[in-house]
Protein backbone atom coordinates (compact mmCIF):
# COMPACT_ATOMS: atom_id res chain seq x y z
CA UNK A 1 0.00 0.00 0.00
CA UNK A 2 2.98 2.32 0.23
CA UNK A 3 3.12 4.27 -3.01
CA UNK A 4 6.41 5.69 -4.22
CA UNK A 5 5.56 8.57 -6.54
CA UNK A 6 7.22 11.69 -7.80
CA UNK A 7 5.86 14.75 -6.05
CA UNK A 8 5.81 18.30 -7.32
CA UNK A 9 7.01 21.05 -4.99
CA UNK A 10 6.94 24.77 -5.80
CA UNK A 11 6.25 24.17 -9.48
CA UNK A 12 9.27 21.94 -9.97
CA UNK A 13 9.70 18.22 -9.64
CA UNK A 14 12.19 17.38 -6.98
CA UNK A 15 14.91 14.83 -7.54
CA UNK A 16 14.26 11.47 -5.98
CA UNK A 17 11.16 9.86 -4.63
CA UNK A 18 8.86 10.62 -1.73
CA UNK A 19 7.33 7.87 0.27
CA UNK A 20 3.55 8.23 0.22
CA UNK A 21 2.35 6.94 3.59
CA UNK A 22 -1.25 6.76 4.70
CA UNK A 23 -1.45 7.24 8.45
CA UNK A 24 -4.46 6.68 10.68
CA UNK A 25 -4.81 8.11 14.17
CA UNK A 26 -6.60 6.28 16.97
CA UNK A 27 -6.87 8.61 19.93
CA UNK A 28 -9.77 9.48 22.17
CA UNK A 29 -8.88 13.18 22.10
CA UNK A 30 -10.25 15.05 19.10
CA UNK A 31 -7.55 17.73 19.40
CA UNK A 32 -4.83 15.09 18.86
CA UNK A 33 -6.61 13.60 15.85
CA UNK A 34 -7.18 17.01 14.25
CA UNK A 35 -3.71 18.27 15.14
CA UNK A 36 -1.99 15.25 13.64
CA UNK A 37 -4.14 15.59 10.54
CA UNK A 38 -3.05 19.20 10.07
CA UNK A 39 0.59 18.39 10.77
CA UNK A 40 0.71 15.47 8.34
CA UNK A 41 -1.13 17.35 5.60
CA UNK A 42 1.57 20.03 5.70
CA UNK A 43 4.34 17.58 4.84
CA UNK A 44 4.89 16.12 1.38
CA UNK A 45 4.44 12.42 1.03
CA UNK A 46 2.02 12.03 3.91
CA UNK A 47 -1.71 11.48 3.96
CA UNK A 48 -3.78 11.03 7.09
CA UNK A 49 -7.01 9.21 7.76
CA UNK A 50 -8.87 10.22 10.89
CA UNK A 51 -11.06 8.05 13.05
CA UNK A 52 -14.29 9.79 14.04
CA UNK A 53 -15.97 9.51 17.41
CA UNK A 54 -14.29 8.13 20.50
CA UNK A 55 -11.32 6.75 18.62
CA UNK A 56 -11.40 3.10 19.66
CA UNK A 57 -9.77 0.16 17.92
CA UNK A 58 -13.05 -1.72 17.27
CA UNK A 59 -14.56 1.45 15.77
CA UNK A 60 -11.50 1.86 13.56
CA UNK A 61 -11.51 -1.76 12.41
CA UNK A 62 -15.25 -1.62 11.66
CA UNK A 63 -14.65 1.25 9.24
CA UNK A 64 -12.17 -0.77 7.17
CA UNK A 65 -9.79 2.17 6.94
CA UNK A 66 -6.87 1.72 4.55
CA UNK A 67 -3.64 2.84 6.21
CA UNK A 68 0.01 1.91 6.26
CA UNK A 69 0.75 3.06 9.80
CA UNK A 70 -1.60 3.54 12.75
CA UNK A 71 -0.70 6.02 15.47
CA UNK A 72 -2.22 4.44 18.58
CA UNK A 73 -2.72 6.13 21.92
CA UNK A 74 -2.00 3.87 24.90
CA UNK A 75 -4.93 4.90 27.07
CA UNK A 76 -8.24 5.07 25.25
CA UNK A 77 -11.54 6.03 26.89
CA UNK A 78 -12.88 2.50 26.49
CA UNK A 79 -10.22 1.21 28.92
CA UNK A 80 -8.93 -1.30 26.37
CA UNK A 81 -5.63 -3.11 26.83
CA UNK A 82 -2.77 -1.82 24.61
CA UNK A 83 -1.59 -5.38 24.00
CA UNK A 84 -5.03 -6.41 22.70
CA UNK A 85 -5.36 -3.23 20.64
CA UNK A 86 -1.95 -3.70 19.05
CA UNK A 87 -2.53 -7.37 18.29
CA UNK A 88 -5.93 -6.63 16.68
CA UNK A 89 -4.40 -3.94 14.46
CA UNK A 90 -1.44 -6.09 13.43
CA UNK A 91 -3.75 -9.04 12.71
CA UNK A 92 -5.70 -6.69 10.41
CA UNK A 93 -2.48 -5.84 8.52
CA UNK A 94 -1.51 -2.49 10.04
CA UNK A 95 1.88 -1.37 11.35
CA UNK A 96 1.45 0.19 14.78
CA UNK A 97 3.34 3.14 16.23
CA UNK A 98 2.36 3.98 19.80
CA UNK A 99 1.73 7.72 20.03
CA UNK A 100 1.44 8.68 23.66
CA UNK A 101 2.77 10.78 26.48
CA UNK A 102 4.47 7.47 27.36
CA UNK A 103 4.34 7.93 31.11
CA UNK A 104 3.06 4.46 31.96
CA UNK A 105 5.83 1.89 31.50
CA UNK A 106 3.47 -1.04 32.13
CA UNK A 107 1.20 0.05 29.27
CA UNK A 108 4.21 0.67 27.01
CA UNK A 109 5.42 -2.86 27.68
CA UNK A 110 1.92 -4.21 26.91
CA UNK A 111 1.81 -2.43 23.53
CA UNK A 112 5.35 -3.53 22.63
CA UNK A 113 4.55 -7.10 23.69
CA UNK A 114 1.56 -6.94 21.34
CA UNK A 115 3.90 -6.17 18.46
CA UNK A 116 3.96 -2.37 18.21
CA UNK A 117 6.83 -1.29 15.97
CA UNK A 118 7.75 1.58 18.22
CA UNK A 119 6.87 4.43 20.51
CA UNK A 120 6.73 8.13 19.70
CA UNK A 121 6.03 10.60 22.49
CA UNK A 122 3.42 13.29 21.92
CA UNK A 123 5.92 15.82 23.31
CA UNK A 124 8.36 15.16 20.44
CA UNK A 125 8.69 17.70 17.62
CA UNK A 126 6.53 16.86 14.60
CA UNK A 127 9.70 16.17 12.60
CA UNK A 128 10.52 13.31 14.98
CA UNK A 129 6.98 11.96 14.68
CA UNK A 130 7.20 12.10 10.87
CA UNK A 131 10.56 10.33 10.88
CA UNK A 132 9.11 7.67 13.20
CA UNK A 133 6.11 7.12 10.92
CA UNK A 134 8.42 6.79 7.90
CA UNK A 135 10.70 4.35 9.72
CA UNK A 136 7.79 2.15 10.84
CA UNK A 137 6.34 2.21 7.31
CA UNK A 138 9.70 0.93 6.06
CA UNK A 139 9.64 -1.92 8.59
CA UNK A 140 11.99 -0.47 11.20
CA UNK A 141 11.56 -0.47 14.97
CA UNK A 142 11.49 2.97 16.61
CA UNK A 143 12.11 3.20 20.33
CA UNK A 144 14.02 6.10 21.87
CA UNK A 145 16.78 5.70 24.41
CA UNK A 146 14.55 7.42 26.95
CA UNK A 147 11.82 4.80 26.52
CA UNK A 148 14.37 1.96 26.60
CA UNK A 149 15.86 3.38 29.78
CA UNK A 150 12.41 3.42 31.40
CA UNK A 151 11.86 -0.21 30.41
CA UNK A 152 15.37 -1.16 31.57
CA UNK A 153 14.60 0.50 34.91
CA UNK A 154 11.88 -2.08 35.49
CA UNK A 155 14.21 -4.83 36.72
CA UNK A 156 11.50 -7.46 37.20
CA UNK A 157 10.33 -7.07 33.58
CA UNK A 158 13.85 -7.19 32.17
CA UNK A 159 14.79 -10.24 34.24
CA UNK A 160 11.59 -12.10 33.36
CA UNK A 161 11.41 -11.29 29.67
CA UNK A 162 14.89 -10.81 28.27
CA UNK A 163 17.81 -13.16 27.84
CA UNK A 164 21.38 -12.23 28.86
CA UNK A 165 22.38 -10.77 25.46
CA UNK A 166 19.07 -8.90 25.15
CA UNK A 167 19.62 -7.36 28.62
CA UNK A 168 23.16 -6.36 27.60
CA UNK A 169 21.96 -4.77 24.34
CA UNK A 170 19.17 -2.91 26.15
CA UNK A 171 21.60 -1.60 28.77
CA UNK A 172 24.13 -0.44 26.16
CA UNK A 173 21.53 1.26 23.98
CA UNK A 174 19.78 2.88 26.94
CA UNK A 175 23.23 4.01 28.11
CA UNK A 176 23.74 6.06 24.97
CA UNK A 177 25.57 3.74 22.60
CA UNK A 178 24.53 3.87 18.96
CA UNK A 179 23.24 0.77 17.17
CA UNK A 180 26.51 0.07 15.25
CA UNK A 181 28.48 0.27 18.52
CA UNK A 182 26.07 -2.08 20.28
CA UNK A 183 26.25 -4.52 17.35
CA UNK A 184 30.00 -4.91 17.86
Amino acid sequence: RIDRTRRQRSGQYTLGWYLMITTAVIDDHEAIRLGMSAALHNHPGHQVTLVDGAGTVPEFLAKGVQADVVLLDLQLDDGSDPLDNTEQLIDAGYKVLVYSIADNVRLLRRALAGGAAGVCRKAEPISVTLASIEAVAEGQVVISQEILAAIEGDASYVAANLGPREREVLALYAGGFEVPEVAE
